[in-house]
């Protein structure tokens, strides 16, 4: 769930003191940005903890000034989350004979590249790609070819 999470913000001299009541959190930092920084990944750390996906009340008595933090907690955990999950998958005999000639597992080859096409399906709906352009300073270009060329077959290699 996303949410806004409000904590409290004080200036103590060098250092600024970052609060976070619901959870008990308090943290010290020498610049403001370092305590925001440090007070959020201790509010995911916290809040994964709990399984608290509910975000809190914005009324909190966190001490000093208020400060909102956005966090998508449940999103925070799926991507912390070492847990695995068994998926079977259908190669081509020839892919699986190539892979396992090289010494590369197709488990891991297919993590990364799972890994590698939701990064850059998340990096294009954020900056919403609207031209080949912009695209193909994401994506090398022989990629790019090699994805046109099996289109214009129709799909086949």
């Amino acid at each position: 769930m996303n949410a806004l999470y409000k904590i409290g913000l004080k200036e103590m001299g060098t250092h600024v003191k970052a609060s976070f009541t619901p959870y008990d959190i308090t943290i010290t930092a020498d610049t403001m940005e370092n305590a925001v920084m440090l007070m959020r990944e201790s509010m995911i750390g916290e809040g994964i903890k709990r399984r608290d996906f509910s975000g809190a009340t914005l009324k909190d008595e966190s001490d000093g000034a208020p400060c909102y933090l956005y966090i998508d907690m449940e999103r925070e955990f799926r991507i912390r989350n070492t847990s695995v999950v068994r998926k079977n998958i259908t190669v081509p005999e020839w892919i699986d004979f190539s892979l396992r000639e090289m010494g590369v597992g197709s488990s891991e080859l297919f993590q990364r590249a799972a890994i590698e096409y939701i990064n850059r399906h998340e990096l294009a709906a954020a900056r919403k790609i609207t031209s080949v352009e912009e695209l193909e300073e994401m994506v090398p270009s022989e990629i790019l070819e090699q994805y046109i060329m099996k289109r214009l077959r129709g799909g086949k290699q």
